[in-house]
């Protein structure tokens, strides 16, 4: 989610089917992300607390060079990053205590030497180089991308 796309902050003016679509957009991208298929998130601009917890669950992450990602020292970034397997899985222990517990945080180069992000983009390119990539992953044969 876009914390400052206007449409999500305005929950008064939808219908209870919209807010609770809303309210779920998480879970159902989690659950999205359970199944058989290649994952991709693009990284733009600050990716922090929760944000950052999302963006450790794709298979692959292009981030934009100028991105800012780790996590605020607070306890709601604690519960957000709070389930490590995911950022252990990526980055294996020692990096993601830096990451969870340090709240360490690192611009897109850094991010990908670190080993959060596998591809860098030039700034406003992250969202089109994760599509160019979709669209070459579309292409191999699908029983090895599985």
């Amino acid at each position: 989610m876009d914390l400052k796309d206007p449409k999500r902050w305005d929950p008064e003016k939808k219908s209870l089917a919209e807010r609770r679509a809303l309210a779920s957009t998480g879970e159902r991208m989690c659950s999205a992300w359970r199944t058989y298929c290649m994952t991709i998130c693009a990284i733009e601009g600050h990716c922090i607390g929760g944000g950052a917890a999302l963006a450790v669950r794709p298979n692959l992450r292009v981030i934009a060079a100028s991105h800012g990602s780790g996590c605020r020292k607070s306890p709601s970034a604690s519960r957000s990053l709070g389930r490590a397997a995911a950022p252990v899985r990526l980055l294996g222990p020692a990096k993601a205590k830096r990451f969870i517990i340090l709240c360490e945080r690192y611009t897109g180069r850094e991010a990908v030497d670190f080993g959060l992000a596998e591809y860098l983009a030039a700034d406003g390119h992250a969202y089109a180089e994760a599509l160019k990539l979709a669209a070459h992953i579309a292409e191999l044969p699908e029983m090895p991308v599985k």
